[in-house]
């Protein structure tokens, strides 16, 4: 799926927002680097934030307009896409904690008709490179922080923030059906992110888990 880089308007709606409402959600936290001594978290010039995706942290200058990964690879170059995703988790409403309930895409207001064909979930760069070497996918999965969980053959379950999980479930290939994946989501994520988010975290989650690591 194409995507464009951030819009004035993504940027925009982050500088009007109060900065106590974005830090209110899970893995944000305040950040006043290079801002001045001045700054207090009830300001919104020269303030920043810093958010994790799986076991990464990255800056979000709203005044310069511009993110930055933090670590591990501070030289990191951002896809335009992953950029939007990050400013619409800081812009999202507080969906709350998980509920625990896993859910399919499809079962997601609108999913059964958004994720096909080109929307199709994102899995298959990782079913590829794992589904013969199912240690190999707990270990990756292990380095961006997943636990495991009880399905399939194999399955781990990430926070790609620290509010949304999303669980990858690996079936090894048998005589009948060659090796697949699925991917399910808590609940909660409708309350968090819009599907065409949901989608762009899918994918880059995915593209992470099938990279070796940098």
């Amino acid at each position: 799926m194409g995507c464009a880089k951030p819009h004035a308007t993504h940027w925009q709606d982050l500088r009007s927002r109060p900065v106590e409402q974005i830090l209110d959600r899970p893995g944000v936290a305040a950040s006043t680097e290079g801002a001045g001594a001045s700054v207090s978290a009830t300001d919104s010039v020269g303030f920043g934030f810093e958010v994790s995706f799986l076991t990464d942290r990255y800056r979000v200058d709203p005044e310069a307009e511009r993110i930055d990964a933090l670590g591990p690879d501070p030289e990191l170059i951002l896809r335009d896409a992953f950029q939007i995703l990050l400013l619409n988790y800081l812009l999202a409403p507080n969906g709350g904690p998980p509920t625990g309930e896993l859910i399919s895409e499809k079962e997601l207001r609108g999913g059964a008709t958004f994720f096909r064909g080109p929307h199709e979930l994102p899995v298959s760069e990782v079913v590829a490179r794992y589904g013969e070497d199912v240690p190999g996918f707990e270990s990756r999965a292990r380095e961006l922080g997943g636990v495991p969980a009880q399905h399939g053959d194999c399955a781990m379950r990430l926070q790609p923030f620290a509010a949304i999980e999303m669980t990858y479930i690996l079936w090894r290939a048998d005589d009948e059906f060659g090796a697949s994946m699925s991917a399910l989501f808590d609940r909660s994520i409708g309350r968090w992110l819009t599907l065409d988010m949901v989608y762009i975290m899918a994918g880059e989650v995915s593209r992470r888990l099938a990279s070796p690591p940098r």
